[in-house]
């Protein structure tokens, strides 16, 4: 795998040393996160995650370089918690776009209908 990504051998070695260095209490329910379980997979909602203080999606470093990095930037949480903290990243994210897909269009132009019709909405 291509390094700086979730699935290279820096982010392996750095998860490793998380199980070792960071406390195993999840960053959002404050319970307990079993960081040495095997085999939990993709659907346990109590899967151990290590979740990044400065998310992915909003520009955070994938991989920390050094164990002081690591400690700095990382955190356990539990699979379900991390993802329910993701969609409000996600909704973020699409706010951020839609706001830059649609500008607000201020003109210093008064609102004027075709001729003979200032003022249209007044009929109305």
């Amino acid at each position: 795998m291509p390094e700086g990504t979730l699935q290279s051998t820096g982010w392996i070695k750095m998860r490793e040393l998380a199980k070792v260095h960071l406390p195993p209490v999840c960053c959002y329910c404050q319970g307990h996160v079993d960081v040495h379980a095997k085999g939990r997979g993709r659907t346990d909602p109590a899967a151990p995650h290590l979740d990044h203080r400065n998310p992915r999606g909003l520009g955070g470093k994938v991989v920390p370089q050094s164990l002081d990095e690591l400690m700095q930037m990382c955190r356990w949480s539990h699979r379900a918690c991390n993802l329910r903290a993701g969609q409000r990243v996600r909704s973020i994210k699409a706010a951020g776009r839609r706001a830059r897909k649609a500008p607000r269009v201020v003109t210093s132009q008064p609102m004027v209908g075709p001729p003979g019709m200032e003022r249209p909405w007044d009929e109305w």
